[in-house]
């Protein structure tokens, strides 16, 4: 089914804001940001602004938004920085549900985008170790989802049906360009694996693990003077070791990302002044141990192989595998570089960085 863009109607607004005692209202605005298949308004109020969220079609599911709700008034007990739930006037829900679909009101709050800078950086790494140390040990009562990129079998899977797709091969395609597929997957499937068993062998699995954000990106933290006010979007919260956490939030923030540039044309390199800042900032406030600092490296490279792998799921030919290529290759580029370079980032890491007992 494709969805399409949604907005809310007038009834609608009224008949949500009927179950809210937010004051006394001065304006509704529509406000364009995230997802367009999730609607969003700012309330005015004489108590100050909030947002409005409706969610979206497969992003409804009342078990899971009660998760990342209990998630979020955990972190909001231990004054982490968040927009705050608001609660129905009824019995102080944080979830509304109408006519079968969820909706959401939080506190705005107006921020700024993350500007590249170290100090944003820092102040990143700051905020996600915060995060982890709050819930390093908190039970939910609401049962988190499980899996993570590392050592993922769909992205295996996936790069294999991919291959079997090339050896049936298609009318009018070069073998050259079928051969360069090839090769490109086939690296991605090395670099992969080989990423996967060096952690593996640092003893990842070992490692305790506990909920974690798991799209710990730009997009997803409200800044203000290059510090961090606020953090949203708990939905991809999970159980797995912090330190694919940690990796998957350096891919996001210390690799070049350029919606207006072809991402095969993409600067390779890590930005490591920006490395160093984010994992100062974590060191901050929670030491990583020396092994899951070694095993940084190697995450980001599963990460960066796993998102557009697993993008590529529903190419069944290869004209729809043709629109991931500038991706996948991407994702070799930088992983090649990741993999010659991986001592010398740890290297500007360590330099500074005090390690916890491996």
């Amino acid at each position: 089914m494709q969805l399409e863009s949604s907005t809310f109607t007038p009834p609608e607004i009224q008949s949500i804001l009927d179950s809210y005692d937010l004051g006394k209202v001065k304006s509704v605005r529509m406000f364009r940001a995230g997802s367009p298949f999730s609607p969003k308004a700012i309330i005015e109020t004489d108590r100050g602004e909030f947002l409005l969220k409706r969610r979206a079609p497969g992003r409804d599911d009342p078990l899971k938004v009660a998760f990342a709700h209990e998630l979020q008034i955990e972190l909001r007990h231990h004054k982490f920085p968040l927009p705050h739930l608001q609660g129905t006037s009824i019995n102080n829900n944080t979830i509304l549900q109408l006519h079968g679909t969820i909706y959401e009101i939080f506190e705005y709050i107006p921020a700024q985008p993350y500007d590249r800078s170290a100090s944003a950086a820092h102040d990143a790494g700051r905020v996600l170790a915060l995060y982890h140390k709050i819930l390093a040990k908190y039970q939910a009562a609401f049962t988190p989802p499980q899996g993570c990129i590392h050592n993922n079998a769909d992205v295996l899977s996936t790069i294999e049906s991919r291959l079997k797709i090339l050896r049936r091969g298609s009318p009018g395609v070069p073998l050259s360009y079928l051969d360069d597929l090839r090769s490109l997957l086939g690296a991605l499937n090395l670099y992969y694996k080989e990423a996967a068993a060096t952690s593996n062998s640092l003893g990842l699995s070992q490692w305790p693990r506990q909920i974690t954000h798991a799209d710990w990106h730009p997009s997803n933290l409200l800044y203000v003077d290059q510090s961090v006010v606020g953090v949203i979007d708990f939905d991809s919260a999970r159980i797995q070791q912090r330190a694919i956490d940690v990796a998957n939030a350096c891919v996001q923030f210390c690799t070049y990302f350029d919606k207006a540039v072809a991402p095969d044309e993409w600067p390779a390199e890590l930005e490591l002044l920006t490395f160093r800042s984010f994992m100062a900032g974590y060191d901050s406030v929670y030491l990583l141990s020396a092994a899951e600092i070694d095993a940084i490296p190697h995450l980001m490279v599963e990460a960066i192989i796993a998102e557009p792998v697993l993008a590529a799921r529903n190419a069944k030919d290869l004209p729809a595998l043709d629109n991931y290529i500038p991706w996948l290759e991407m994702a070799r580029r930088k992983a090649a570089w990741i993999n010659g370079h991986s001592e010398p980032a740890l290297e500007a890491v360590r330099g500074h960085y005090q390690t916890g007992p491996k």
